[in-house]
């Protein structure tokens, strides 16, 4: 009597409930514990049978499980125990399922024959829970790396490549099979780099939580610049299990640096040129001025004598005017070709009389230098602003006579094909680098930097007439070869017949 008290205490006590089946499935007993487990009173639980309607259990993936494998029927038609069986028990008066590790063994009479079942259930709800939202936690850290823009990687302690995440497929050009498993130098090593990139990881410098810029390489071969952004995975023994790190394109970071870059040296490039176009303006200014300036005082004093003015005089003194005229309507022209109101007046036009006209005006300023003229026989008439073309031809002769020599011919020629019109200026100057030629239609750029050059002028020139010649819908070149001269062009469209 005593040990069978003992025997009831321990089972009413026991944290693992404890159910007795008979050889047809019916329970004969059962614990407070497997009482509580599946929300069933003992009057409930006796007498009742496996295929009683109270009993509800889904399979460890959440499916409903068929009668056939409730633990004691598994054990009834096999004769043999079942251990470590995750069952949920559904209770009506719970949303949730109670989980529950079950095991189950035969008990057999001396003929053999299973003459009861005992089934017990451990309370694993509280682990399940964690599993779940381990799981969950897990598949949502899973989505988020998967939708990253960033490219993400995870390497071993071995540097074996375990994952990557879609970003990181589109950024290299690999898939996903053709990254995991890869062992160093990895397919997305460019091969000039591995032995930098090896000597990263020989130096353990992922250790350190710092940003690596490095050069990576596509499938296709082309090289791009990332920063990798290491962070490292511990166990519990502090041992190093395995390297995580986003990846990010910088290349369009790169590119914006490069523009930046580019702009603050032209943006340089330009204050400079600034700077050298104030000095050239003030010194093209003030000799003009200066000489005008002397040339009104001895007109002053001559009168003041009562002298009569010379011609020569008076010439000299417009020949300045005229210079700083010259001088304020090509800042006028760059202003208005800046904001994009130089009009053109356009109008049909002789050009070979018109080239022809200049020509004539040149002969007089310049009556020792030959200058020829090759045109078509035919007149060629062309719609253009005559002023401004006429102005561009003026600056094409006025240059070679600066910059060739005082006994060299200038020659001006006209062609056309069938759609265009070009007229060259050729002179047998000194010739042009190749390296000035890259500047000459640039705003203030001039053959010499000398401020005392005899040639003079503010370097606006060759920028006025390329941009009237393209206002025209044409283009302006120039072909030039040290010691042999230089020959300035430019093409027009003819009219449509």
């Amino acid at each position: 009597m005593k040990l069978q008290k003992e025997f009831d205490h321990l089972f009413e006590n026991f944290t693992t409930g404890v159910v007795f089946h008979d050889a047809q499935s019916q329970v004969i007993f059962a614990n407070p514990e497997a009482l509580r487990l599946l929300g069933l009173t003992i009057d409930q639980m006796l007498g009742k049978n496996a295929t009683d309607p109270h009993w509800r259990f889904i399979r460890e993936d959440e499916s409903l499980m068929p009668l056939n494998e409730f633990p004691v029927n598994q054990v009834l038609a096999s004769g043999k125990p079942i251990k470590n069986l995750v069952i949920g028990i559904i209770r009506s008066d719970l949303t949730r399922p109670v989980w529950a590790m079950c095991n189950a063994h035969p008990e057999f009479d001396q003929a053999e024959n299973i003459y009861q079942v005992i089934v017990n259930f451990t309370d694993v709800t509280d682990r399940r829970n964690a599993t779940d939202q381990l799981k969950s936690s897990l598949q949502f850290t899973k989505d988020l790396i998967g939708s990253m823009k960033e490219g993400f990687i995870v390497i071993d302690s071995q540097w074996i490549i375990q994952d990557v995440n879609p970003a990181f497929c589109l950024m290299t050009g690999f898939s996903h099979e053709e990254l995991v498993g890869q062992k160093i130098p990895y397919p997305y090593w460019p091969a000039e780099e591995v032995d930098y990139l090896k000597g990263v990881c020989d130096a353990k410098v992922l250790k350190v939580r710092e940003s690596l810029e490095l050069i990576f390489m596509r499938k296709d071969g082309t090289r791009f610049p990332i920063i990798a952004s290491p962070s490292l995975v511990k166990n519990a023994k502090g041992e190093i299990v395995s390297y995580i790190s986003s990846i990010t394109d910088i290349s369009e970071r790169k590119e914006a640096e490069l523009k930046i870059k580019a702009a603050l040296e032209e943006s340089k490039s330009a204050a400079i040129i600034k700077s050298r176009f104030l000095d050239t303006a003030a010194h093209e200014l003030r000799t003009p001025v200066s000489a005008f300036s002397l040339l009104l005082q001895l007109t002053q004093k001559k009168l003041e004598q009562g002298i009569a003015v010379e011609m020569p005089i008076l010439i000299r003194m417009r020949k300045q005017v005229d210079r700083i005229s010259d001088l304020v309507v090509e800042l006028m022209d760059v202003s208005r070709l800046e904001r994009g109101v130089l009009n053109l007046k356009l109008k049909k036009t002789d050009i070979a009389s018109m080239i022809a006209s200049c020509l004539d005006d040149f002969r007089l300023r310049a009556p020792k230098r030959p200058m020829h003229f090759i045109q078509p026989e035919h007149p060629i008439e062309i719609t253009i602003d005559p002023l401004r073309i006429n102005q561009v031809i003026s600056n094409l002769i006025d240059n070679a006579l600066k910059y060739s020599f005082e006994d060299t011919p200038i020659k001006v020629s006209i062609t056309t094909t069938q759609t265009h019109l070009c007229v060259s200026v050729k002179d047998q100057g000194h010739g042009i680098t190749e390296e000035k030629q890259k500047d000459l239609f640039a705003p203030f750029s001039r053959g010499s930097d000398d401020l005392t050059d005899k040639s003079g002028g503010l370097g606006l020139g060759l920028f006025i007439s390329r941009e009237i010649i393209t206002l025209h819908g044409g283009t302006m070149g120039v072909r030039s070869t040290i010691g042999e001269g230089s020959t300035f062009y430019f093409e027009l469209p003819l009219d449509k017949k």
